[in-house]
């Protein structure tokens, strides 16, 4: 309680962004079936890790397609 570095000592923040994902959840129900269930955590962690940074996801997600494209990773 007496540690000035602490600046906010609250969960506003985590509480936000959980409840992006509690809000999209139906949403995301048949996001493109089984493998799309399977796919969707990754791809929102890519997502929220890159906005966190300040980075475009859409411009992430864009070049890392091109690179697998080119170097064949397929899966």
């Amino acid at each position: 309680m007496e540690d000035g570095r602490i600046l906010d000592i609250t969960d506003n923040a985590s509480e936000r962004d959980l409840r992006k994902i509690m809000v999209g959840r139906k949403n995301w129900l048949f996001f493109g079936g089984e493998q799309g269930r399977k796919v969707n955590p990754y791809l929102m962690t890519i997502v929220n890790i890159c906005k966190e940074v300040g980075g475009h996801p859409l411009l992430y997600l864009r070049d890392v397609m091109r690179q697998m494209e080119f170097e064949g990773n397929y899966g």
